[in-house]
């Protein structure tokens, strides 16, 4: 299945809040042929449709929020606009360019409690992916090393712009990441399925406040030898 019958698919089921079940099967087969499917929007009606739950037989609005006001800020020719679609590989996969993977680890969302982050998710692991692919091509003796991305540092500090656990959007991320001039590594702000919106799970006993202990921190021992959890000021960013 190539990839005008995926857009044509998304297109028909965008004005639908629920996918029809005879469609489950034809949409799976989209989401295993296309590489990158969780990434790919389609703008209708000044809306972006995006499909992130086909276990519930949903389709959900990926949200654009009031922060969010630069939705189309690039300045290089976009590939619609000189790629021969006839051209086009019949197969293809960043996982195996010649025996290397250009893809960052895999993620899960929904866990320690449940999330709507998919537009988080989704945004920095493109991101991720990227520098990981022009990294290793400069560096390639450091291919080893990956630039994981902190996702809830965008939930903790991005949600006027980029989104929450109730929805967000790839391009409101990239707005907030170019309006602060940096993304945290996921090793200095671990992913929490929370947001300060969310009351899921642990979220409601959280501080997911914009602050620089949620957006780089450290522990040093247990607190019962008199240890803390401290902010980190130098951060491994991007």
């Amino acid at each position: 299945m190539n990839l005008s019958k995926v857009l044509q698919i998304i297109l028909a089921l965008s004005a639908s809040s629920v996918v029809k079940a005879d469609r489950l099967n034809e949409i799976k087969v989209c989401l295993v042929s296309c590489l990158g499917f969780v990434r790919l929007f389609v703008k209708h009606e000044l809306k972006c449709y995006f499909i992130i739950s086909l276990s519930h037989h949903k389709l959900s609005f990926v949200q654009i929020m009031e922060g969010h006001t630069v939705q189309n800020d690039f300045y290089s020719p976009q590939p619609h606009t000189y790629i021969d679609p006839e051209a086009l590989p019949d197969k293809f996969s960043w996982g195996n360019i010649e025996g290397v993977s250009y893809l960052t680890k895999n993620l899960n969302q929904h866990i320690p409690q449940y999330c709507g982050s998919c537009w988080a998710h989704g945004s920095l692991s493109a991101l991720g992916d990227r520098i990981k692919y022009q990294k290793d091509k400069a560096f390639p003796q450091n291919s080893a090393v990956d630039v994981n991305l902190s996702i809830q540092f965008i939930l903790n500090c991005g949600g006027d712009v980029a989104g929450s656990c109730y929805g967000g959007s790839a391009s409101g991320t990239y707005e907030f990441i170019k309006q602060v001039g940096y993304v945290p590594f996921d090793t200095c702000q671990q992913y929490l399925a929370c947001s300060s919106d969310s009351k899921e799970g642990f979220c409601a006993h959280v501080d997911t406040t914009c602050n620089k202990m949620n957006t780089c921190r450290t522990c040093n021992t247990f607190s019962q030898y008199g240890g803390e959890c401290v902010e980190v000021s130098f951060i491994g960013s991007v």
